[in-house]
């Protein structure tokens, strides 16, 4: 896959987060940050404070963001 659309980044990250994998708001904004890296090469941002609740959430979804790209990349 070489690119996706916003909308396609947005589905792809609610269908992998629909199967009861509830999550934060900040961790799906995450997840949805990495995709628009890895097919538009738009700058990950640092939007929260290190060492607050949020910033863990945002890291967090930023690893599973990369896990979904390769997933996607695979398939």
């Amino acid at each position: 896959m070489d690119s996706m659309t916003e909308r396609e980044i947005a589905v792809a990250v609610d269908e992998e987060l629909r199967n009861g994998d509830r999550r934060s708001p900040v961790y799906r904004e995450a997840m949805v940050d990495v995709l628009r890296f890895k097919f538009h090469g738009t700058p990950l941002p640092t939007p929260y404070r290190p060492g607050s609740v949020e910033f863990d959430a945002y890291y967090s979804g930023n690893e599973r963001g990369h896990q979904l790209y390769r997933k996607l990349q695979q398939a």
